[in-house]
């Protein structure tokens, strides 16, 4: 990985290695000529001491290689000269300069004389008896040091420079590992995906976080904003993946946290093949010839599109002198600026090449190396999309084309029975697993006995399978089936507790009638339990199935008989987890009513229908005791809500539940009216709104006194429509229903309070 270099430190860094080492060689040769003049001085003397006899007798000049030893007496006689192994240094000795300064000179003397690169050092010492004693060495001059150790170091210099830039190589590789393994998890992941698809992806977020982090930190291009923005989302994914596998919301919320993890894994995904990308540009030499473009200027306009209110704290990208007129010469932009962009777009002129473009694509759809669900036709010219215009949700000058599902044969190898809260005993598919819209499927139900009937399936047989929406599994057609093999059966007996089935007049599904059935009071405990109803938080599935087998619970009221020592005999419960559930079923007595009657699972009475009988009769006691008149007064109550309240509380099982749960400490309440601005006014919500989830806005509503509908009708007040808004959004327009943004509902509410 080429890493960006900065010409100007780096110019500085070589000034300052090139003048140590030249302070660095002037004092060591400093000191090495000193060594020199002392060690000359040393020899002289011990010279002088051995006179010329000692001199002669043990032949000096053999020892003393390299150094001109030269003994004159008072007249100028040469006594002794040892010019052997000296070639050169003598022509020096014998320079008149020289005679006349050792000769003259009184004690001592010493010179030095230049030589190409080389250095003489001259001593001289008289003596008491006339004579003159002069000795010579030679030494290498500092430019000769310098010059012969300059090569060696500056290329240590340059060896540590590489190794250094080797090293910071090998790390960024390293740390941009985890990024593209982590794009690699998502990129196979359907955008509508639940949370068991993501999960894997929610794992690798959370081991590799500080890595993720790391790798934007060690560019030099990128800032503390940029880090920030990074770990935005990778909290967000965390928190929300923690409420989920803590069993601290129902399914419905689970699929909406779901969405969110995927919106904010998308973000992520974004800046991080921000980073992979242009480090590959880097890498190639190819990092874009335009106005301070870096990794960070690119990332911050990739936040700046995701989070507008990022626009004030980014920087933006210019392109100098570049103007597009077209959407294709922008993708070839982006495409020449090292961008991705799908090598599958075309610019059409009729709507029968479009036809053509958008079935080409289709037959690509399960070759491509990305999930797609559809294609788009958009005006080609900027200049027409201004004249064409948009509505206040969507473009004139594009339509989408949306794919039918992918299609998968497989064989059925079992069919398992399910049995619910109600007692709906629920048939479900099992068959080889196969590869569906980027997931690995293995189940589908089969809904029920006439919907088996009418496929004419049966155990063994090539199905056809889908995904409705690209998201559910679901069984759509019989592709080899027997002539004479029937279509499959239900049991007539229940496949938990052996009861005989009955048929459900009302609906098609088959029940049930035994209320003591295990896998029914199995489903009403974990209903109980749920986020949505009493939201006791520690009693998930597991543990409501292992109260269930120890004989600890059997009714909602057996929860709130729990002792200590009760949990402590469970596996897997320490103290500390017994006491947290405890301290949970505590906190619930103190529930809404609303989250209270649905925790009772009355068959047909949903979360917004137990708000609506907590709003009109207040009290627990007031609800088992209401009239079928009473109920049908209720706006949003029909016959069958109405029977099934009636129904419920006929059963002398049920009122006892009821009574041994306010005796047991429930205390249910209803929340009083916040204001009531909304008083009169129905509201539908539809598509995600930035600041709220659809529940908690539909609370906000009925808090103020309004009414949170399911479907848009002549009756609606106001229709609330956040991003991606479908159907209901059509018809509000449609009927002319005043449409409202978030913003605008919490004005109206202002004003009304």
């Amino acid at each position: 990985m080429k890493q960006k270099i900065n010409i100007r430190l780096v110019a500085i860094s070589l000034l300052a290695i090139l003048t140590t080492m030249i302070g660095i060689t002037y004092v060591y040769y400093g000191l090495f000529r000193e060594q020199v003049r002392k060690d000359l001085k040393i020899e002289a003397r011990l010279l002088a001491d051995a006179g010329i006899a000692g001199l002669l007798e043990h032949e000096v000049a053999a020892d003393d290689e390299g150094i001109r030893i030269t003994w004159i007496d008072a007249q100028g006689k040469v006594l002794f000269d040892n010019d052997a192994e000296t070639e050169g240094l003598g022509n020096h000795l014998d320079r008149p300069e020289v005679h006349d300064a050792f000769e003259k000179g009184s004690g001592e003397s010493m010179r030095e004389s230049d030589t190409k690169n080389m250095k003489t050092f001259y001593y001289a010492v008289r003596l008491e008896d006339g004579t003159v004693l002069r000795v010579a060495t030679q030494a290498r001059s500092l430019v000769n040091v310098f010059a012969s150790a300059f090569p060696v170091v500056f290329a240590t210099i340059l060896v540590i420079i590489g190794l250094c830039v080797f090293i910071s190589h090998l790390l960024t590789r390293q740390l941009l590992l985890p990024l593209q393994e982590l794009a690699d998890d998502l990129d196979g992941v359907p955008v509508k995906s639940v949370y068991k698809e993501l999960d894997p992806f929610v794992d690798r977020i959370r081991e590799q976080h500080e890595n993720i982090l790391a790798a934007a930190r060690s560019r030099q291009d990128f800032t503390a904003n940029v880090s920030h923005e990074l770990k935005t989302p990778i909290t967000a994914i965390s928190g929300y993946a923690e409420l989920i596998e803590n069993r601290m919301v129902d399914e419905k919320t689970q699929l909406k946290f779901a969405g969110d993890i995927r919106k904010n894994a998308d973000r992520l995904l974004m800046l991080i093949n921000d980073i992979i990308r242009l480090s590959e540009l880097e890498h190639a030499g190819r990092t874009p010839e335009f106005a301070r473009v870096d990794l960070y200027d690119v990332a911050a306009e990739r936040i700046e599109m995701l989070q507008p209110s990022a626009a004030q704290k980014s920087i933006r990208m210019k392109l100098e002198g570049t103007v597009c007129e077209s959407h294709e010469a922008s993708l070839e932009l982006m495409r020449s600026l090292g961008f991705p962009v799908s090598p599958d777009y075309k610019v059409v002129h009729t709507i029968e090449e479009a036809i053509r473009q958008i079935e080409k694509i289709g037959e690509l759809r399960g070759k491509l190396g990305y999930q797609i669900d559809g294609a788009v036709i958009k005006v080609d010219s900027f200049a027409d999309r201004e004249r064409l215009g948009s509505t206040a949700k969507y473009p004139k000058w594009a339509v989408a084309f949306k794919y039918p599902p992918e299609e998968k044969e497989t064989v059925l190898r079992s069919i398992a029975l399910q049995v619910g809260r109600t007692g709906a005993v629920t048939p479900t598919a099992e068959f080889d697993p196969i590869e569906l819209a980027g997931t690995t499927v293995s189940r589908a139900t089969l809904h029920n006995q006439d919907f088996i009937t009418q496929l004419g399936v049966n155990i063994g047989d090539t199905i056809v399978v889908r995904k409705a929406g690209d998201i559910i599994p679901e069984v759509i057609g019989v592709r080899n089936h027997p002539k004479d093999k029937p279509a499959y059966v239900m049991p007539t007996h229940c496949p938990s507790c052996g009861t005989l089935l009955v048929r459900d007049p009302e609906v098609a599904a088959i029940r049930c009638p035994n209320i003591s059935c295990p896998a029914q009071i199995l489903r009403s405990l974990i209903h109980f339990c749920s986020r949505s109803a009493m939201d006791i938080e520690g009693l998930g599935e597991a543990a409501c199935e292992l109260l269930l087998q120890q004989g600890l619970a059997k009714t909602p009221a057996d929860l709130y008989r729990l002792t200590k020592d009760d949990l402590m005999r469970l596996e897997g419960f320490q103290t500390k987890k017994a006491e947290n559930i405890l301290a949970a079923l505590e906190k619930s007595k103190q529930n809404e009513l609303g989250a209270l009657l649905f925790g009772l699972g009355i068959r047909n009475i949903g979360e917004k229908a137990a708000k609506l009988l907590a709003a009109r009769f207040g009290t627990l006691q007031a609800v088992e005791n209401a009239t079928h008149e009473e109920l049908l007064s209720i706006e949003g109550f029909g016959e069958i809500m109405a029977e099934s309240v009636l129904q419920y509380f006929a059963d002398d099982n049920n009122r006892k539940l009821c009574g041994d749960l306010l005796s047991l400490g429930l205390r249910p309440w209803v929340p009083r009216q916040a204001s009531a601005a909304l008083a009169g006014m129905t509201f539908v919500v539809t598509g995600t709104l930035p600041g709220y989830s659809r529940d908690e806005i539909e609370n906000l509503i009925e808090k103020n006194g309004g009414k949170a509908a399911g479907s848009v009708s002549k009756k609606t007040s106001y229709v609330v429509a956040g991003e991606a808004a479908g159907s209901k959004l059509a018809k509000a327009q449609s009927l002319g229903v005043p449409v409202l943004t978030e913003q605008q509902l919490l004005e109206l509410i202002e004003r009304g309070s």
